[in-house]
Formats: structure tokens, C-alpha cells, sequence
């Protein structure tokens, strides 16, 4: 279950809670929302002198001292700012404590508890006596080394919090402490697991550090909160979806052979916003340019491509939902005919043919959907994967995991990160609204836009089908263009999020532009009108003329040992599942930890809580049993098609 993150008399709006977190995991479906967002890694902490590592932004510091209160209390100061009362810090612990443990009770039940911030050691003691916290897994995480210091050691403690003579009970309390105060490094494996986060009005007003921790941790925690919906959601799918595809594996390429290829040559990404439909006809003549821009475009935007002879150099597809498959079910057939055509106006032109390929290249996720697989009939390169399971069925036929490209919920990401991975030095970003432009879904020509018109009815209106998807989440507002604010949603807003912080890390190794677009904005991002303006702003130099516009591989062998493999990892299942059965679990799952990690990826916090303590959950081996059955008939049915096929 998860509960609500709040911030208690701080007046800031975290805007977390279960519902909104659902309703991304509803949407986000591919294995991007596995991944955190960038700026969210792990930092340093922040030291005793108050140099602070952690943070993206300059390192500041602040200086900590202390002073006793009228009433003979430490409290703790930054910058000469006190994090607690100077008269009586005990009582307004107390105070803070009782409106904790009335937020408690409010949440209906929540197990475990992540204080941010301590206000030195009156209001740590006071909690080690709270009663309420008895029943719940409960830290505290305080970012600054001295402060952390004073509360773990008991020569700088008050002899007595609350009036008690009980020196027995106290230091019993102390032994439990060091296991009580954390690390932000700490608290982001506390908080794997759903938690209420409660931040202390004095820490925050003390300094931002304290602010700035919160909202980190409170963001790990929402985005951990997406995964785990998500996956409950589309586990199942993703496993499938990997069986599915995996023979292809041997028959494909591998993106690691793009890397570098397009080193120094500019780039167009291609997404399926609205705007879209209003630059594409510049696109097209831009192809024809002598050298032209590598054109990079995401599966939603292929159709649109397609109505305007536009011919994207590669396709990205991540999504394993069974209707992208109507994304690329035009492009699988194109006839000799067509491809001889010119994609500008028409007229046949062989010399055309043999200086631009007729089809792109399909670049895939391995657990993309196989029906956009089936029918695909040109080059087809696979990326990484983070399911263990992929990893495993890559190596039935002798193949390293391919290189994955940075997840950030959309298949726009994946695009962009390809870009970067193969070396383009100037990069344009096309159709990246990010918001409902004019009240518009898609762009003009896509291929679920034109199935949702065939479908129309008189009780099914495209008008009213647009107008669901633009109100079916939270709708938030996202900096325009225009100076204004632009209708998003929760959804898009995850992606701004991630293409926010990508732009700006990245334009020290490309120079990034986006083309006018009415939605939202990024600051610092070159905006131009249209693309014809963007490629004779370019420098000369630019293009690098010996950088490969053609991709050639040799498929892979397929091993003698394949089947070997396979049935090995039969084996493998079939005594996980005799382990499961035989009650002595604890004593031999190390001698099955890899099988174990792949069977068990909806488990991967489970898994690792058994790392740690040797501990196992009742739940956890139900869940593991059934993850086991649904692999179980699919390797045999993975195994009965390879077979069928030699």
C-alpha cells in the first residue's frame, strides 16, 4: 500500500500521493519508468564542515555551533540559525511529536516512518520514548555530520529528556540508535520500501540543505512507488513480451554497433506531438540535402513520416502493449515500386534508391511487443534490457546483453539517447510539446489517431476520444513558448522532467535545438522556426562527410548449444520449484540466486532484503511460486518453437 508523502507545517506542496502515483504506472508502460530520473543518483553527504557533494549545483557551507537553551538543552545552529527553541526545545519536541503521531493516525496505519531532519538531540531522546512508534519501522536522516555525531553520542546527550531517573532505560534506548539515525545515503534504502516521510519545521527553516533532501528523497520515493504500480501492471507483459522476441535475438543486430558511427553529423529526432504534422514537410527537404541530417524517429511519428515520403534513417519502438503494432503495420510491405520513388515528388529515380536506403532500420526493445516484430521485414537492431530474464535469454545463443540507452518513460528519451550514443555533434528536437498544443492529442496522420476516426461513431466521437485523453489524469500546467502556461499532464510531465535535465547536462557534448512547437518550453534550448532555419544556421564544419550513413551486420550464429541451454534452464526452474515445495527454502536458495533473480523480477526488493538478513516473507514465496509457474510455460513454449524452427 502506499501512503501519501506530506510535509507538516512547512508550506510546501509535495504533490505525491497514491492515486497520482497509480495513474502514471497506468500510463508509463515501458521498462523507461525503471529507471530513476537524472539528478536523482546517489550523492554524498553532507560533512561536518558543511561541504556538500551530493548536489548538481555549486558546493556551499555552512557553519555549525551550538548553543545551550534558558532550560540547559543543546540545540544546534547553522549559520547562527537555531534549529530549535532557544527557551524550551523539550516542549516544542513534544509538540512536534504530537502532531506526528496524529499525521499517523490520520494515514491509516502506515508501517514504517522517515524523519527528515533532527534539531539536535532533545528531539531524537524524545522520540526514542514516543510509545506510539513502538509498532513502526522508523528513522531519522540527518544530513549533517556534526548534528549526526551529537545524537549517536551519548557524552553530548541530555542526562534526561523527560524527566525520568531511569538510567537503564536510557541507555537501553541509546544501543538502538545507530540503527535510528541515517545517512541520506541510508535513508535511500529505507525508503525501497513504501513509507510516510515527515520533514521538521526547524530543520527546514534552518537551511535549504534540509528542504532540498526532502524533496529528493520524496521524489525517490514517488518514482520507486511508480515502478512497483508498474510493474504489478505490466510484469507479466514485459516477461512475456521477452519469450515472445527471443527468437529474433540471434537474427538481429545490436544498437552497441551504432556507437560513435555518426560521429560529428547533425541529427533530427522525430517525436509524435502535435507539432509534428506542421514542421514535416520541411523534414522532407531537408532529406534530400546532400549531406542530409541523420533522421531519427520514434514508432508513434512513422505514419506520419510515411504520408509525407519521409524516411527516417531509424525507428525506435519500446512499448510492449499488442497495439503498437499499428505504428509500423504500413511500413512492413512497402513494395519494390515505392521504394524506388522519390520521397519527395514521386517520380522513380533508381539513382535515389542506391543513395538512401527505401526502409529504415527498427530499432527494439527486447520486450517491445512481438506483433510490431512479426511482420517487420527490414533491418532490426536490439537494445539492453534491465530484466534479468533478458540478459539470460541472450546468452541461450551465445550473445552479450546489448547496450542499453538511458530510460525516461517514453520512447522520445530512448530516440534522444541514441542520438548521443552515435555520436551526433548538433542535435533538433521535432514534435517534443510535451503538452496538448490547440487542444490537439497527435499529430495529424498518426496511426492510432486515424483508427480512432475509424471507429467513430455517434457515440463515439474523435472529439470526445481527445478530449478523455487530454483530462484522463491531472491535468499540470508546463512554461510555454509564449511566456505562459501550457495544458499537460502527470504523464508529461515525468518526461519534461527528464528532458530538462538531460538538455542541460548534455550540451557540453552537442549543440541541442528544438523547433517551434506552442508547447512547452525548455530554458537555455536554442528555439527555432522551422528546420530549413535550423540546418543553414549550422557550421560547415559540422558535417562530417566520412561519418557512415549506411549500417551493415552480419546476423549472429545461432550456437549448437542452444538447446542445451534451454533445457538447463528447464532444469533450473524445475529445482526452484522442488526447493519452493520442500519447505528448506532458506538453507539451499543461494545454490539458485541467478535463477532466483530472474523468476523473481517483480521481487528484486525482496530479493534483496534476503541478501541482507536471511529473511523471507510468506508472501514472497507465494509470489515467487507464481512468477515460477508463468516461466515455466513459457520457456517450454519458448523451447517447443525453436525447435519447430530447426
Amino acid at each position: 500500500m502506499a501512503f501519501r508523502f506530506r510535509l507538516i507545517d512547512v508550506g510546501i506542496n509535495t504533490n505525491g500521493c497514491e492515486s497520482r502515483a497509480k495513474c502514471k504506472a497506468g500510463l508509463a508502460c515501458t521498462p523507461a519508468v525503471l529507471a530513476e530520473l537524472p539528478g536523482m543518483n546517489d550523492m554524498n553527504e553532507i560533512k561536518g564542515d558543511g561541504t556538500d557533494g551530493r548536489h548538481s549545483w555549486q558546493p556551499e557551507t555552512v557553519q555549525i555551533s551550538w548553543k545551550v537553551s534558558r532550560n540547559g538543552k543543546p540545540v544546534p545552529c547553522i549559520n547562527g540559525k537555531a534549529q530549535a527553541s532557544l527557551y524550551d526545545p523539550l516542549k516544542e519536541a513534544l509538540r512536534q511529536i504530537d502532531a506526528l503521531e496524529k499525521l499517523i493516525a490520520s494515514e491509516k496505519g502506515p508501517t514504517r516512518l522517515l524523519i527528515v531532519g533532527s534539531c539536535g538531540p532533545v528531539f531524537f531522546e524524545a522520540l526514542l520514548q514516543a510509545g506510539f512508534l513502538k509498532n513502526l519501522q522508523w528513522a531519522l536522516v540527518e544530513p549533517v555530520s556534526e548534528i549526526r555525531k551529537a545524537l549517536l553520542n551519548p557524552d553530548q546527550k541530555p542526562r534526561d529528556v523527560a524527566g525520568s531517573s531511569n538510567e537503564t532505560s536510557r541507555l537501553d534506548s541509546l544501543k538502538k540508535q545507530n540503527d535510528r539515525v541515517l545517512t541520506e545515503d541510508e535513508a535511500n534504502h529505507f525508503i525501497d520500501e513504501p513509507c510516510l516521510l515527515f520533514a521538521l519545521r526547524g530543520a527546514i527553516q534552518s537551511h535549504p540543505l534540509y528542504e532540498r533532501l526532502y524533496h529528493r528523497l520524496n521524489d525517490r520515493s514517488q518514482r520507486r512507488q511508480i515502478n512497483r504500480n508498474t510493474l504489478n501492471r505490466f510484469g507479466t507483459l514485459w516477461m512475456r513480451n521477452l519469450y515472445g522476441n527471443a527468437l529474433a535475438f540471434p537474427g538481429a543486430g545490436r544498437v552497441n554497433q551504432l556507437e560513435g558511427l555518426y560521429s560529428g553529423r547533425s541529427a533530427i529526432i522525430l517525436g509524435a506531438g502535435p507539432s509534428l504534422s506542421d514542421h514535416i514537410e520541411d523534414i522532407a527537404l531537408l532529406q534530400r540535402m546532400d549531406p542530409s541530417p541523420v533522421i531519427i524517429a520514434v514508432d508513434t511519428a512513422l505514419s506520419v513520416c510515411s504520408l509525407h515520403n519521409v524516411v527516417p534513417d531509424y525507428v525506435l519502438t519500446v512499448d510492449p502493449q499488442p497495439i503498437n503494432f499499428y505504428h509500423l503495420a504500413g511500413e512492413n510491405y512497402r513494395s519494390e515500386e515505392k521504394q524506388r520513388m522519390d520521397p519527395i515528388d514521386g517520380e522513380a529515380n533508381d539513382s535515389r534508391k542506391s543513395e538512401k536506403p527505401g526502409r529504415p532500420t527498427l530499432i527494439a526493445d527486447p520486450s517491445c511487443s512481438p506483433l510490431a516484430l512479426r511482420r517487420w521485414s527490414g533491418s532490426l537492431m536490439f537494445t539492453g534490457n534491465p530484466f534479468p530474464l533478458a540478459q539470460s535469454l541472450f546468452e541461450f545463443w551465445g550473445l552479450p546483453l546489448p547496450a542499453q540507452l538511458s530510460y525516461g518513460g517514453s520512447v522520445s528519451t530512448n530516440a534522444y539517447d541514441l542520438a548521443l550514443f552515435m555520436g551526433c555533434s548538433r542535435l533538433l528536437l521535432v514534435g517534443q510539446d510535451l503538452s496538448f498544443t490547440a487542444t490537439r492529442v497527435h499529430a495529424r496522420g498518426s496511426a492510432l489517431e486515424e483508427l480512432w476516426g475509424f471507429r467513430e461513431d455517434r457515440f463515439r466521437s474523435r472529439e470526445t476520444g481527445n478530449y478523455r485523453q487530454r483530462f484522463a489524469i491531472p491535468v499540470v500546467p508546463l512554461p510555454s513558448e509564449s511566456g505562459e502556461s501550457v495544458h499537460s499532464n502527470d504523464k508529461l510531465q515525468v518526461f519534461y522532467q527528464w528532458f530538462s535535465s538531460r538538455l542541460q547536462q548534455d550540451q557540453s557534448r552537442s549543440e541541442i535545438s528544438i523547433l517551434s512547437s506552442g508547447g512547452a518550453s525548455f530554458p537555455g534550448i536554442s528555439l527555432y522556426p522551422t528546420a530549413t532555419d535550423w540546418w543553414k544556421a549550422r557550421s560547415k564544419k559540422v558535417e562530417n562527410r566520412n561519418a557512415s550513413n549506411k549500417t551493415s551486420w552480419k546476423a549472429n550464429p545461432e550456437r549448437a548449444t542452444a538447446a542445451t541451454d534451454m533445457t538447463q534452464f528447464l532444469d533450473d526452474l524445475k529445482s526452484l520449484d522442488s526447493l519452493l515445495k520442500s519447505g528448506r527454502f532458506l538453507e539451499h536458495w543461494q545454490e539458485l540466486t541467478k535463477c532466483i533473480r530472474v523468476v523473481g523480477a517483480p521481487l528484486q526488493q525482496e530479493i534483496e532484503i534476503l541478501s541482507r538478513s536471511r529473511e523471507v516473507s510468506p508472501g514472497f514465496l507465494d509470489g515467487l511460486k507464481r512468477e515460477l509457474r508463468k516461466h515455466q510455460i513459457l520457456m517450454n513454449k519458448l523451447r517447443h518453437r525453436a525447435d519447430a524452427e530447426h
